[in-house]
């Protein structure tokens, strides 16, 4: 273990990991599939050890010769099986012509703790009151005739994060140009305009590459995490 980053007020806890293998006892890909799951093995026992089934784990691969970082979803402990992991692991070796074990593979480990009941007072949201009060709720105008709020609202969160040069003008009420985006994000993504539930949403994620959050302000502030 690297290092380990507790975040009290989210509950959250990031800890990071190095591991080296012995490269020159790896031939072909069934050995580097085996060394890989005896790590993942003792790495869900180490990282799992102090959590609850109901809390949720998500794991992340890092490596130089890697385009991208390789991560799971976040799931429920109970749901964490070295399969689970093995199988995005592969599919990217495979597609790779060389593998990247020859030098050290970093993995993080981000964990979210769910206690059940005995959960202190959380203020109920007021939509109406709170969207035009707090600045960390933006609001997009749902009153047009194409239903497609939920894309709006990711085109401009993405907007926010990515400093877009057109950040005014999306944040307008009735900005045509969130529109726009809006019903291209949907032709693109396949999404079919209208309201959108849980499917939809993760197809918009699948297709952007990106994680969004649900929360339910009329439903205790849940939040409802898709990957």
């Amino acid at each position: 273990m690297k290092s380990r980053r507790y975040n009290r007020k989210f509950s959250t806890e990031q800890i990071n990991y190095e591991a080296r293998f012995d490269t020159e006892r790896l031939r072909g890909i069934e050995h580097i599939r085996d060394a890989i799951k005896i790590l993942f093995e003792k790495l869900i026992e180490k990282s799992t050890e102090n959590l609850s089934s109901n809390d949720l784990i998500r794991y992340c691969l890092f490596s130089n010769k890697l385009d991208k970082p390789i991560s799971t979803k976040l799931m429920g402990v109970h749901e964490v099986t070295v399969e689970t992991i093995l199988s995005k692991i592969m599919k990217v070796l495979q597609s790779k012509d060389e593998i990247f074990l020859d030098e050290s593979l970093q993995i993080e480990v981000v964990t979210l703790r769910r206690p059940i009941g005995g959960a202190r007072h959380r203020r109920h949201i007021n939509i109406a009151v709170d969207r035009l009060k707090k600045r960390s709720i933006l609001s997009v105008n749902a009153d047009d005739d194409f239903n497609v709020c939920c894309a709006k609202a990711i085109i401009l969160a993405k907007g926010v994060l990515e400093n877009d040069p057109d950040l005014k003008t999306l944040m307008k009420k009735d900005s045509s140009i969130l529109l726009r985006r809006a019903l291209a994000l949907h032709s693109a993504a396949r999404v079919p305009e209208g309201p959108c539930g849980f499917d939809e949403i993760k197809q918009f994620e699948s297709f952007l590459d990106l994680q969004i959050a649900v929360v339910s302000a009329e439903n205790l502030l849940k939040v409802c995490i898709f990957y």
